[in-house]
Formats: structure tokens, sequence, C-alpha cells
């Protein structure tokens, strides 16, 4: 049975494993946004994580959180927690490295961030993904997650792929 640790990454110094992580995770979305929706965005691709890494104050804050998933010791899936309103967070960036798919990981990851919205007294949890996203899109509603409409400041539509995307919330 492999050694699963989940460390909560509180700064920069230590997000190196992370940032390598979250930029394969945007790699791989946009080669599957043109795959599946003929939308070429890879010219994009710097921009949308510079855009996400501006966001890192907030992951590393009193009401944020960000993780690293470690198998047997090795960097193997993130994910974060990013206040949204005093009452809300929003789920950003569950990863999880293909090698290590099928095993539960994404599911520990999302239930930690869970555990930790509940513990910071935010009330719900919301999500924005895409179409093509149908395994984490099964695991979210395997955890209560239900469909909403659009939510302001997506990451989606600042990058102009409100069409592909999928809504959700989780009420604590």
């Amino acid at each position: 049975m492999p050694e699963i640790e989940i460390r909560r990454i509180r700064d920069e110094s230590d997000a190196e494993p992370c940032d390598a992580l979250f930029r394969e995770y945007a790699l791989w979305l946009l080669d599957q946004m043109l795959t599946v929706n003929g939308l070429d965005l890879r010219d994009s691709g710097q921009a949308v994580h510079d855009d996400f890494r501006a966001e890192w104050p907030k992951l590393f804050g009193e009401r944020g959180r960000m993780y690293l998933m470690l198998v047997d010791g090795e960097p193997a899936g993130v994910g974060a927690l990013k206040p949204y309103s005093d009452k809300e967070a929003e789920l950003k960036r569950v990863y999880v490295k293909p090698d290590y798919r099928g095993g539960g990981h994404a599911r520990r990851l999302v239930e930690q961030v869970i555990t930790d919205a509940r513990d910071l007294n935010y009330t719900s949890v919301v999500l924005e993904s895409l179409n093509f996203m149908a395994d984490a899109q099964a695991l979210y509603r395997s955890l209560g997650f239900l469909d909403i409409p659009r939510f302001d400041g997506t990451e989606g539509g600042a990058h102009g792929v409100e069409a592909f995307e999928v809504f959700m919330r989780l009420q604590l």
C-alpha cells in the first residue's frame, strides 16, 4: 500500500512542486480544450498560469489553502481552497498526475479541502470545471456538489471558455 501524505503549503518558498503540477495541469487543460472543443488556447497557457499565481496570496492566507499530495514521497497531486466571500470558498486546481489516477487520490484531496472549508466556517464551496472533465464532475457530485448557474469572477470567463464550463456548489 502506498504511503500518502497531503501536505499544506503555507508560502511560496515551499510551493515549487505545486507550481510544477499546476503547470502540468494547465498544459493538459489547454490540450483538452483543443482536442475536445476545437479551441486552441495553447498560446494563452502562460497567461492562465500567471493569473492563477496572482491568486496565491489568497491561498496562503488565513482562510485559504494549497495542498500537495505525495505518494511514496513523490509529488502526485495538488488542490487549493480560495476564499470567494466571507461565507463561500472556491475549490481550485484539483489535479492528480495520470500515473496516480484511479486510486482515490483526488477524492482524498477534495475531502481534505472540504474538511478545511468547514473548519474555516465557510457555508459553501463553489467550483468551475470544464465539459471534458467528466470524471472530476462525477467525483464532485458523489461528494454532494450540485450544478449551479455561472458565478462571478470565474477564470473561464476571464479566458473566454465560459461556453464549455460547468459550475457546482456544495452546501456545508
